[in-house]
């Protein structure tokens, strides 16, 4: 998970641009949306109350219950057609039977019998409208339902008086007629009277109980009034919810983006995607960029670390299996990848250790290196060797760095078109370099901007690529290595620049199988055969003892005599070695590669002409 830590470190803008695109939303739809108004009116069902019982009629339960159902029963379409319908405020105010379902909304206290009837509305005053009139409005229609009830059995009590005094009518005008008490119709009608008087007797005492009206069972006992209005705004929830929302859409949008970009994502996959040595890595460090030879602490020993591992890696062959220096082209895929301050910091790491470097400058097209270098003159340069004739020596324009041990063949003019002239000239001009110093380090240009950096990785013993970590993508960097390992086939590894920092368990170098079971190898260019020696095995550039120092000629003009225009910058002279391969005491001066190499400096019998600046 760690390897992602970058990716998500990348790519967090765009959580932070759709947090900010949702704010901004959250904010205008917030603006756009209106405040609401909330009041409530409270009712109380009274089940058996004085008023609300019609005689005869079934029991309907406790009040707890009845304010429970008349709770659901109020927020039906009905109700509210009947509120509507019998409030001429609603009205005006066109609000219709859908509005009022959806504005209106009645909860049931689950401790008490009470119904919370609440209204929320863009409008204080429609609040208290709608509050007020449904709750008024339903004890109306429920006292409507109760009163037409009533009037039902009322009527049918009536209906059946009327026909009992019709009835005792009938029999009076009977008797009347007979007139005679003992005739047997008389005595029957009579019985027959007897008894409906005593049945209108019954139906009007029933009719007597019955009250006139009756009341709702459910009152309303507080109603809305403009002072219990209160303001809900839903701007701080709706912003809210929007930056949640924006938080969440950038994270998704994040890991998408994380799971499309194909970088490598450590070193440890280098092997596995690129099938390349990894040669190690730099933590970002803003000092390297600044200047890179004055590396210290981790920065110092990752440099160390690399230089040592070219040799493990097989990238470069050891010395011991060649006569002469090695040769190493520093590229990229593209440019701004940092490679001329890696190229700086290995031959500061080189000449640490003893050695002695000669960095070269083989991105002609934009010749910048010797500005890392702090060197503002060049001189001819490497394009004026490539323009000269051939014959011209790479003395005459090999400088001195302020890097003791270090040297820059700098790039000189901007050359548009160097290739043909870099595979005809530049070999003659490594192979003179490789008999001076113990390594070439080559500055190239990217592989991607041209066949320059191709060319160069011929002719040298190993290429180390310097990636970005951050940017560089795996489609570019197959490329890359496609090229390196069909065109050249010269040994490569990768350079991870800019990685993220490790507090501990930092280094780790790797090798691929091809590179581990390769054959040994040796440099480019041999130095001259063992048979052109003076029969001791002395040879231009080494010492009696096999060690080598760089060499420059006694011709060089002392350094009170240096013109001023080359702005510090020393020529130093490297002669050729005689065609015996016999350096002579008076044609060549030992020069120790380095500070560090203070003892093989005592064993030298002259004095150098330059010591390294200071």
């Amino acid at each position: 998970m760690k390897r992602y830590f970058p990716s998500i470190k990348q790519y967090s803008w765009v959580i932070l641009v759709a947090f900010v695109i949702a704010l901004v939303g959250g904010v205008y739809l917030a603006k756009i949306t209106p405040s609401t108004s909330v009041v409530n009116s409270i009712m109380l069902a009274t089940v058996g109350a004085p008023g609300t019982t019609i005689p005869g009629e079934a029991a309907g339960g406790n009040s707890l219950d009845a304010a429970t159902n008349y709770a659901s029963e109020m927020i039906s379409r009905s109700v509210m057609e009947y509120v509507v319908a019998n409030n001429s405020d609603v009205r005006k105010r066109n609000y219709t039977a859908d509005d009022l379902l959806a504005d209106v909304v009645a909860v049931p206290s689950t401790t008490s019998a009470t119904v919370i009837v609440t209204a929320t509305t863009s409008n204080a005053d429609d609040s208290v409208l709608l509050a007020n009139a449904v709750a008024s409005g339903f004890q109306n229609y429920i006292q409507s339902q109760r009163q037409a009830e009533l009037n039902v059995l009322r009527n049918k009590l009536q209906t059946q008086l009327n026909a009992d005094v019709k009835q005792k009518s009938a029999d009076q005008q009977a008797m009347q007629q007979i007139a005679n008490t003992t005739d047997i119709r008389y005595i029957l009608a009579s019985n027959d009277l007897q008894n409906v008087n005593q049945q209108i007797n019954n139906v009007q005492s029933q009719f007597d109980q019955f009250p006139t009206t009756v009341n709702s069972d459910i009152v309303v006992i507080q109603q809305a009034k403009p002072i219990d209005v209160q303001s809900s705004s839903k701007r701080n929830l709706i912003i809210a919810a929007a930056s949640v929302v924006g938080i969440l859409i950038g994270t998704l949008i994040m890991f998408l983006m994380i799971f499309l970009d194909d970088r490598l994502r450590g070193e440890d996959r280098v092997k596995e995607k690129l099938g390349m040595a990894f040669l190690g890595g730099l933590f970002s460090n803003g000092k390297i960029k600044q200047n890179a030879a004055l590396a210290k602490g981790a920065v110092m020993h990752q440099f160390a670390d690399i230089a040592v591992n070219l040799r493990l890696t097989g990238v470069l062959p050891g010395e011991w299996h060649s006569p002469q220096g090695a040769a190493l082209l520093i590229t990229s895929t593209q440019p701004a990848e940092g490679k001329t301050s890696i190229a700086v910091g290995l031959a500061s790491a080189f000449a640490r250790g003893g050695g002695s470097v000669v960095v070269v400058d083989g991105n002609l097209q934009k010749p910048t290196t010797h500005l890392a270098f702090g060197i503002n003159t060049t001189g001819i340069g490497l394009a004026g060797l490539l323009r000269g004739t051939g014959a011209e020596p790479v003395d005459s324009v090999v400088v001195r760095s302020n890097i003791p041990g270090v040297w820059v063949l700098p790039g000189g003019q901007k050359m548009e078109d160097p290739t043909l002239l870099l595979g005809k000239k530049c070999p003659g001009i490594l192979a003179q370099l490789r008999k001076k110093t113990d390594l070439i380090i080559i500055d190239g240009p990217p592989l991607l901007s041209g066949s320059d950096a191709l060319l160069l990785a011929t002719m040298v013993d190993g290429v180390a690529l310097v990636l970005d970590s951050r940017h560089d993508k795996l489609k570019l960097l197959l490329r890359a290595k496609e090229m390196l390992s069909t065109l050249t086939h010269t040994h490569s590894g990768v350079i991870l620049n800019r990685m993220p920092r490790r507090k501990k368990n930092s280094y780790f170098a790797s090798v691929t199988s091809s590179d581990s079971d390769s054959e040994q190898r040796v440099s480019m260019s041999t130095l001259t055969s063992p048979g052109n020696g003076n029969g001791n095995g002395d040879v231009s550039g080494y010492d009696k003892r096999g060690e080598k120092v760089a060499t420059f000629n006694s011709t060089v003009p002392p350094m009170n005599g240096i013109d001023s225009s080359m702005n510090g910058a020393v020529p130093v002279a490297l002669p050729s070695v005689p065609k015996n391969g016999i350096a002579m005491p008076s044609e060549l001066t030992a020069y120790p590669p380095s500070q560090n190499g203070a003892a093989n400096a005592n064993k030298n019998p002259q004095t150098p002409l330059f010591m390294p600046r200071r």
